[in-house]
């Protein structure tokens, strides 16, 4: 037994046994956190899970024989707990086989009735696939049958796991595919065929033919097509499979013929009035050419043709709704729209060209077409994973061009917002499309140049209409990726009529009353501000000419939710590294002051996570005052050390890191390792870096990192007994360090107390050169004639002067520091432990962590609720 399990032993056993006892108490949450507990330790293969603990056993056949001679059946509560306890440890083989020698499992299936319950049963049974005994069980006593009696949709996917744990079984395997394909040569009704072609399609999904194959051989004929959806999914994939047989037996033309032939057949079956089953059969049918492009053809993308009549819809809502002629359409726009127009007509054949006419005309008959448009857009949604980028582009295109005709209508006709102004279902999917197939296939301006229109449609888009929150936040979730993703600088001009629309509408949904608008809204300035450093310098004109730095910051510490909070300091962090807007906007803000006030006195963890990441990046890219040093210095200490929120202590660490670094390219380091040579301030010349010099400039960094705090951070970060990956985190930056020390043998010099160490007083400023702090005796305080020269020399930017070597900014001594608030450590005491496995610590912590970090709490608070119903009970 885990010794680390032990002190809640008596806890869980009193739990258990009130969970047996089935007391008149509202038990559902208890069950619920408690069995949630098991199942995630479970799910992430912790070797300490509870659910192996003999308590568990003992327990499962103590409350299964008790309810056996009761005849009484637990609640449903208990039920699903008992169901969960039992999947989980009959998952492993020694403890199933254990239960299993009373027959404990016949008689938990029998005493709490689950046949009748579909999802638990199919629960449990699926547990027993894991292993050869259990699979042994399955076959000898044909519970599989029931499951042809269920109607939940996991069914398919139990069957299909079963033939495949089971297809060595030859004389089983059979008997289970022919009561599959009885229902397909019958009457039975659709949902035995249903089942029949869920399973053939979860094979379908994986490119797994052992199954459909011995499907096929036991199917004595292929049977005709029919008006039932689910029998043709069969039918068309055996004849995928009779194709896929004589593929090896018969020419490449024939080959090709065939498919035509099927293709041809599917494309009559689209042709249909009902276009719920188009839908239908244009997602399954994904899945069908997708198999066979890979196996039989090797000619991808045949899928392209299921994906023309899903776009059908939005045709015909255009020719519905939009007015015949526009004359506002310019050249360019009638050129690249009959280009993509011509692109879809070449990779479509007559016959798929005159099924989607007839599609039209059904659809033109049709009331809900809105309402069709939005199924067939989930149905793109769904079956993306399975296009090619040139569907995708050719499906991006479309909705493109739909949502621009739909924003200049209702611009030129107002009184078309009558017709299609509410209807917002369509508007969300399609944003929502065009959002995921960007992400998906990195849709960019060199793919096609219809990615253009996309800002300007947005947009109009919410400055016409008054638009629900879902779509707002959808429609600024795909102005964001799109500026991320997909715009080059070289069009950033043809869209910069939108920039004086950009500014002011970012600001008005920063006003927003809803938060989740205020918060996308900051994510797409935080994008702004990304891409303004990198990429696109013009877009930090959006930003200042509407004042929205200004109105970020005050956000990041006014907005009544944290969440909102926390995206706008990630706005500051991107900012900040923009030279205008932090020189003309943020630095008067004081921001090192507002992060320190969130450290130490903001409730959320959420925001004071990215005030910590804050600090890392104003270190790394911007000066911190002088005189505020000390102060940033023991905020970060408390915040490494104290706060209660482990992914605040892993930021702040990395604020230690970057520190460390800092320090480290002050002595001359460059990209983990010292040059030959660098250029000293205090002695005004290029000085030589041997061993005995870089181990000084080590000691000295170590000293340094002492006075600051930053060793004791580390250390307390390590010996840390709550927060593993706050252990993790402190262990890698250290063991960086110790490696360079070690690599030059720095250790044996630490004999005794340092001499007054100066501290960091600015942050590293990148000037081309690398400079030298005072390594012996303070400066002079009487410049001689040559001062301004040298002082040219060491601020200078050009990087020839000093070919290669990096300069890190001068550091001078931090006055009026409180020592006393800090633990120090000094550099011999940090060389002693860090001398052990740094390693082995983290690996014997996280061996005492693992599954039992809340279980205490967690079972104290399930007891405090039955305790308090029995006190209540004692007062009567």
């Amino acid at each position: 037994m885990k010794p680390n399990v032990v002190p809640y032993l008596l806890k869980m056993q009193r739990l258990l046994d009130f969970f047996t006892q089935d007391r008149e108490h509202n038990v559902a949450v208890a069950v619920e956190k408690f069995s949630s507990l098991l199942h995630r330790q479970e799910t992430e293969g912790i070797e300490s899970a509870l659910v192996l603990v003999p308590l568990f056993t003992e327990w499962i056949k103590k409350a299964v024989t008790l309810w056996s001679v009761t005849g009484a059946k637990p609640r449903a509560p208990i039920v699903c707990f008992t169901v969960r306890i039992a999947t989980m440890l009959s998952k492993n083989e020694e403890v199933f086989c254990e239960l299993n020698k009373d027959s404990l499992f016949l008689k938990l299936i029998a005493v709490l009735d689950l046949r009748e319950d579909d999802r638990s049963y199919l629960e449990l049974l699926e547990g027993f696939l894991e292993h050869e005994s259990g699979v042994e069980w399955i076959v000898a006593y044909d519970f599989w049958e029931d499951v042809f009696k269920s109607h939940c949709d996991e069914s398919a996917h139990f069957i299909a796991k079963l033939l495949e744990k089971t297809i060595d079984r030859e004389e089983f395997c059979v008997r289970v595919i022919k009561r599959l394909i009885g229902p397909v040569f019958s009457d039975c009704g659709s949902s035995s065929v249903a089942l029949s072609a869920g399973v053939l399609e979860n094979f379908l999904r994986r490119l797994d033919l052992r199954i459909p194959l011995l499907f096929y051989e036991n199917c004595q004929s292929i049977p005709e097509l029919s008006c039932d959806f689910e029998k043709n999914k069969v039918v068309y994939t055996l004849q995928m499979l009779e194709l896929y047989k004589a593929n090896d037996k018969s020419a490449s033309a024939n080959i090709d013929s065939a498919i035509d032939k099927i293709r041809a057949t599917f494309i009559s079956s689209i042709c249909s009035r009902n276009f719920e089953h188009v839908i239908e059969l244009c997602d399954f049918g994904q899945i069908y050419w997708t198999f066979v492009d890979a196996k039989i053809s090797k000619l991808p993308h045949h899928t392209v043709f299921l994906i023309i009549p899903l776009l059908s819809p939005h045709f015909t809502l255009s020719m519905k709704y939009f007015p015949k002629a526009d004359e506002d359409i310019d050249d360019l726009f009638d050129e690249y729209r009959k280009g993509y127009v011509d692109s879809m007509l070449s990779r479509m054949s007559h016959d798929s060209i005159r099924s989607c006419y007839k599609c039209r005309d059904g659809l033109l008959e049709r009331a809900e077409l809105f309402e069709l448009a939005v199924a067939s857009t989930g149905c793109l949604k769904r079956t993306r994973h399975l296009f090619c980028k040139d569907a995708a582009v050719m499906v991006f295109q479309t909705i493109v061009y739909i949502l621009r005709d739909f924003v200049r209508t209702m611009k030129k006709f107002p009184e078309t917002l009558a017709n299609f102004g509410d209807q917002f279902d369509y508007f969300l999917g399609n944003f929502e499309l065009l959002c995921l197939l960007v992400d998906d296939f990195g849709i960019t301006w060199c793919d096609i140049y219809e990615i253009i229109y996309v800002l300007p449609a947005s947009f109009d888009f919410l400055t016409m209409l008054r638009c629900p929150v879902d779509v707002t936040v959808q429609v600024l979730r795909l102005i964001d990726v799109t500026i991320a993703k997909s715009v080059a600088p070289n069009l950033t001009l043809l869209i910069d009529s939108t920039h004086n629309l950009f500014g002011p509408l970012l600001y008005v949904k920063l006003r927003d009353d809803v938060a989740e608008v205020r918060n996308v809204a900051l994510a797409v300035i935080r994008t702004v501000a990304r891409m303004a450093y990198i990429k696109f310098p013009s877009l930090q004109k959006v930003l200042m000419d509407s004042e929205l730095p200004t109105l970020v910051v005050k956000m990041s510490t006014c907005d009544g939710e944290s969440f909102v909070r926390a995206t706008a300091i990630k706005c500051l962090q991107e900012m900040i590294q923009v030279e205008e807007i932090w020189n003309n906007a943020l630095k008067t803000e004081d921001l090192s002051q507002k992060m320190r006030d969130i450290l130490l006195n903001e409730t959320e963890g959420i925001v004071r996570v990215e005030a910590a990441t804050f600090m890392c990046v104003a270190y790394e890219h911007q000066q911190f005052p002088k005189d505020s040093l000390d102060a940033i210095y023991e905020t970060m200490i408390y915040s490494s050390t104290t706060d209660l929120h482990w992914e605040v202590k892993v930021r702040a660490l990395n604020f230690w890191d970057k520190v460390i670094k800092n320090h480290l390219q002050n002595q001359g380091m460059i990209d983990g390792s010292f040059p030959n040579v660098t250029f000293s301030k205090e002695h005004r010349k290029i000085v030589t870096l041997t061993d005995s010099e870089i181990r000084k400039r080590l000691l000295k960094v170590l000293g340094q990192l002492s006075a600051i705090g930053c060793l004791g951070v580390l250390t307390a970060a390590i010996k840390d007994d709550c927060d593993m990956e706050v252990s993790k985190t402190a262990v890698k930056i250290t063991q960086k360090l110790v490696d360079l020390l070690k690599k030059y043998a720095v250790g044996g010099e630490c004999s005794g107390p340092t001499s007054p160490i100066p501290t960091e007083s600015g942050m590293s400023m990148s000037s081309g050169i690398s400079v030298d702090e005072s390594m012996d005796s303070p400066r002079s305080s009487q410049p001689d004639l040559n001062e301004e020269i040298i002082e040219q020399i060491v601020n200078a930017k050009d990087a020839s002067l000093l070919k290669g070597v990096y300069a890190p900014s001068d550091y001078g001594s931090v006055s009026n520091y409180d020592f006393q608030v800090r633990k120090i450590v000094t550099p011999t005491e940090f060389l002693q432990f860090t001398h052990q496995d740094l390693n082995n610590i983290i690996a014997e912590k996280k061996k005492w962590l693992n599954g039992i970090e809340d279980l205490g709490s967690l079972l104290d608070d399930m007891l405090k609720t039955y305790d308090e119903d029995v006190n209540s009970m004692d007062c009567y």
